[in-house]
């Protein structure tokens, strides 16, 4: 298995501004530099369809409990999982957004690094465009 998180804490934000920039399927890519595209609709145990920069689309699973959390999961070969997860806290200094990423199964070794390592490096950035956006609403 491999994994990375990444959060951030903004005091001047809410959950329902970060959620609202979440739930909005459509537009994730205004964010997420990764993504060309994405369609569903943000509700438990739907499947939405994702569109990555660099590979096919994706058919993918969202799990997600309103205003704390929401994991898209999809498979990829030979029985390996890919999960993305997010998720908001409430803490003493303000509101902390996680974002994280799992590899797991037998060809971990190789999509750490064809996928794995790219969102690692680019989930700074995504972050900090997701608060942007986010401030605004």
């Amino acid at each position: 298995m491999w994994q990375f998180q990444h959060s951030v804490t903004k005091n001047n934000l809410s959950k329902e501004q970060i959620w609202a920039v979440w739930s909005d399927v459509a537009n994730w890519k205004d964010w997420d530099d990764d993504l060309i595209s994405s369609e569903g609709n943000f509700i438990n145990d739907s499947i939405i369809v994702l569109k990555p920069k660099n590979g096919p689309r994706i058919t993918a699973s969202l799990v997600c409990k309103p205003y704390d959390s929401f994991t898209v999961k999809c498979g990829l070969p030979l029985g390996t999982k890919l999960e993305f997860s997010h998720f908001l806290t409430q803490t003493s200094s303000g509101l902390q957004i996680t974002h994280g990423i799992m590899i797991k199964g037998p060809l971990t070794f190789l999509f750490k690094y064809f996928i794995g390592k790219t969102v690692q490096r680019n989930l700074p950035t995504a972050m900090n465009k997701l608060l942007l956006i986010a401030s605004s609403k």
